[in-house]
């Protein structure tokens, strides 16, 4: 591991940890890119060899001034010990004085190091729900990780780590070992300037200019429930009959939902589009975007679909709430009947009401979570574990 030179005197050095190149890269990189040189110099370490390739290893699109690439494999023997030995080396020669964790098993190898260089604030970030479920998990957060700071991305998702990990409410007030909520964020001016138009988007994905779009962008998976989102399409079609549903993403329920269009007999109004990478960027194709899950930690996705100035239609659970504002309509999850109609209201907008909510939720999305709101939070809670 190579040594760059700078003036350690001025500089505090963050450690960021994340379990491989593609997981949460996006809401990763916005942690470091509010802590800007000269007063942060920014080393992300990426543990697992999964899912990246050379040319992500060669030019990594990370905001740090040094990338290392550990390449384990979950199946090596001892191998979130032998990462802490390794990340101990690195931080004595770096000087590490804070570490910033995201997901479970960067949480356990910060928990390993902070043995071995207990001089680093530690900080472990939790993007979902259910994240200290297992027993085996608690335990591990209890033991290795008691002195670290908790950051949930929603009031669910805090509300999940105080209960698993019987915090009290002190626990967000002073000393460590408290628990804060920062949302996500998103470079606003990135996303403004790097949407494609709509008919580039609708291009790309194959679709005519006259059809009604309602769009979904995620995993498939039984936490979004994508289910209960073409059965109420289903209903709704009947009051926009040339309506099309296109779903960005992929996962284990591909197949599933395949056959479940082809029983409700929309097959041939459905569009799977597949994973697209930067899939936000191909927001503007949408007519309306729907987010129809039965748990969301926090709904980055409903913030870039504001940015897009794109409608929504989505459940009431987790963070959503959180995002979209306390005055915006939800509908219950699973409430078929319900989103069809909310899908059939927001199609059926003129165009002032609809420039109305272009307008008032891309400003909430720019006010509420752009990098300037990131940045300060960030700092002030980086200002606390360092005092702690």
């Amino acid at each position: 591991m190579g040594r760059l030179t700078h003036d350690r005197s001025s500089t505090r050095v963050v450690l960021d940890l994340r379990n491989s190149y593609h997981s949460l890269r996006q809401v990763s990189n916005e942690y470091l890119a509010v802590l800007e040189p000269p007063n942060f110099r920014r080393i992300s370490v990426l543990l697992l060899d999964k899912g990246r390739t050379a040319a992500d290893k060669l030019t990594p699109d990370i905001p740090a001034e040094r990338v290392e690439f550990l390449d384990f494999n979950n199946r090596q023997p001892f191998w979130r010990w032998r990462a802490a030995w390794r990340l101990r080396a690195l931080c004595r020669q770096e000087n590490v004085s804070l570490v910033i964790a995201h997901r479970f098993k960067s949480h356990h190898v910060m928990g390993l190091l902070h043995l071995l260089y207990p001089r680093a604030g530690l900080v472990a970030v939790v993007h979902g729900l259910n994240h200290l479920a297992s027993p085996w998990r608690r335990m591990i957060s209890q033991s290795l990780l008691r002195n670290a700071t908790w950051v949930g991305v929603s009031d669910a998702v805090t509300h999940d780590i105080r209960t698993a990990l019987k915090l009290p409410p002190s626990a967000t007030e002073s000393g460590q070992g408290r628990l804060v909520k920062l949302p996500n964020t998103l470079d606003v001016v990135a996303i403004k300037t790097q949407l494609l138009s709509r008919d580039q988007a609708r291009q790309q994905l194959g679709l005519d200019n006259d059809e009604f779009i309602i769009g979904h962008v995620g995993r498939l998976a039984d936490s979004k429930d994508q289910p209960s989102w073409l059965r109420a399409f289903t209903i709704a079609r009947q009051q926009i009959p040339d309506a099309r549903l296109v779903i960005v993403g992929d996962g284990r329920q591909r197949d599933s939902l395949h056959a479940l269009s082809s029983e409700l007999g929309i097959a041939d109004n459905v569009v799977f589009a597949g994973y697209q990478p930067n899939a936000w960027r191909l927001m503007p194709a949408f007519d309306e975007f729907a987010l129809t899950s039965v748990q969301e930690a926090f709904g980055m996705v409903l913030v870039e679909a504001m940015m897009a100035g794109v409608p929504i239609v989505a459940t009431d659970v987790g963070g959503i709430g959180e995002v979209m504002g306390e005055s915006f309509p939800l509908c219950k999850v699973g409430d078929v009947e319900g989103i069809a109609a909310e899908l059939v209201r927001i199609a059926q907008l003129d165009a002032k009401a609809r420039q109305q909510w272009i307008g008032t939720f891309r400003q909430r999305a720019e006010s509420e979570f752009s990098r300037a709101g990131m940045g300060r939070r960030l700092k002030a809670l980086l200002d606390r574990v360092d005092r702690g």
